[in-house]
């Protein structure tokens, strides 16, 4: 029956180091086309288009028109209209036409009118409104550059904490499965001396119980690993890891935690987001002050086609002028946006300064991590090198028949647990450091640094 089950297993192990082995720096490339970072990028190129759009309100705009008019009722021209319109430059004569003009009255029969031209505008002045528009614009394009740059680092976090967690599930594995072929050791010298008569039926029956415990847990271990395995492949098509997670930790260079702070405040999207913020908002406070100022620009119309009516005839061939616009009242609208803009730009500032703090708790936090990791990786080599010893000197006891089967056990279960702290305090080292990488966008130094630690 343990002959059977033990194939079994070993045909499981297997399945998980079955393909070509894919380095963290493969995943990172194939994780940059994530749709998380693809969907922010696309935000990014839309808030580009529109602050281009905003741009070109500032140059000449050119409209083709056309319209056909058709009026409900005849049109009555009095001459006396026509007088107050007409001056020959003496008064004599124009008040002599006036005079002939009074009962004078025509009437326009046709009541469709139809008409074609170009409508040229060219702004002349608008109080900075479409420039402050245009560099709130831009400052958005350049917010959506900064959350393309957050995704990044969450994405690549991401990637490496789901790596890491492969290969330390991996690694644990490979713990679990020596384990069990050093018990499987173990349980075929307690059935020896319990045949000798050297020990009891109960110590080789608790070797017995130990062994289906750890075959238990070995299952459990690789379906843990193939479900972190499902989660990298979410990310990047990685089927087996390749990484040594202790040689990787121990040759990871510390980081100077002054030059690290002062990195991860130069580069942080999140601190940057805030300061863009803010240059926004007092753009903002100025737009909104602009809406005071008067809006001006030079206006042309050029006839293309017009109808045989007398309204068509009478248009003009083209014309040229300036059209402007003043505010006079809004009902307290424009005071109302300067104070909310005021108010934004008083949160932004706030928003900068907490943002600010809350890097450095994390910059400072990761440090520490890091460094309690690297002591704890250097302080479990001695007690790895004592528990093994332990297990030599228990199993020589054992086979003696001078020790118990419980001491042995106790022995192979301090050796696993103590190789497994010291692969867990490896991964926390990495993982703190791929962090700090990413906080001051230096992927590929990390990434170099741990590429020949490989399997």
């Amino acid at each position: 029956m343990h002959r059977t089950v033990l194939i079994i297993f070993w045909v499981g192990v297997s399945s998980a180091f079955n393909g070509q082995a894919q380095t963290l720096a493969d995943a990172w490339v194939e994780a940059q086309q994530h749709a998380s970072i693809k969907m922010v990028e696309s935000l990014a190129n839309s808030a580009k288009a529109s602050a281009q759009a905003i741009d070109a309100t500032q140059s000449l705009k050119v409209d083709l028109t056309a319209s056909v008019i058709h009026l409900d009722d005849d049109i009555n021209l009095y001459g006396s209209d026509l007088a107050d319109a007409t001056s020959t430059g003496s008064p004599i004569i124009d008040d002599v036409l006036s005079i002939l003009a009074q009962d004078l009255v025509t009437t326009i029969g046709d009541q469709t009118s139809t008409r074609a031209s170009l409508v040229a505008a060219y702004p002349l002045y608008s109080g900075g409104k479409t420039r402050l528009a245009s560099e709130i614009a831009l400052l958005e394009y350049e917010l959506a550059e900064a959350d393309v740059v957050k995704a990044k680092q969450l994405v690549f976090i991401d990637v490496v904490r789901r790596y890491l967690n492969a290969a330390f599930a991996e690694q644990a594995l490979a713990l679990m499965s020596t384990q069990l072929k050093a018990m499987l050791e173990h349980q075929q010298n307690a059935v020896s001396l319990e045949r000798e008569g050297q020990i009891a039926a109960a110590e080789r029956i608790l070797v017995d119980a130990q062994v289906q415990k750890l075959r238990v847990a070995v299952h459990n271990q690789q379906l843990l690993l193939d479900t972190l395995y499902y989660a990298l492949g979410q990310v990047a098509s990685i089927t087996k890891v390749n990484v040594k997670l202790l040689a990787a930790a121990r040759s990871l260079a510390p980081y100077d935690a002054a030059t690290q702070m002062q990195c991860a405040i130069n580069q942080s999207p999140t601190l940057k987001h805030a300061q863009i913020k803010q240059r926004q908002s007092l753009r903002a406070i100025e737009l909104a002050s602009a809406d005071y100022k008067p809006t001006v620009a030079l206006v042309a119309d050029v006839n293309l086609y017009r109808g045989d009516s007398l309204i068509d005839q009478t248009s003009p061939d083209w014309a040229v002028g300036i059209a402007g616009k003043m505010p006079l009242l809004d009902g307290g609208s424009k005071s109302n946006r300067v104070l909310a803009a005021k108010a934004l730009s008083s949160a932004s500032a706030y928003e900068q300064q907490i943002s600010r703090e809350h890097l450095l708790r994390q910059v400072r936090a990761l440090l520490n991590e890091r460094d309690g990791a690297s002591h704890s990786i250097s302080g479990l080599d001695t007690s790895i090198v004592a528990a093994k010893e332990n297990l030599r000197l228990r199993t020589l006891a054992f086979k003696q028949g001078l020790g118990r089967a419980v001491d042995v056990l106790d022995a192979l279960a301090s050796v696993q647990s103590t190789q497994t702290l010291q692969q867990e305090a490896a991964m926390k080292l990495i993982l703190s450091q791929a962090t700090l990488a990413a906080l001051c966008q230096q992927y590929q130094p990390f990434l170099t640094s741990i590429q020949g630690d490989t399997l």
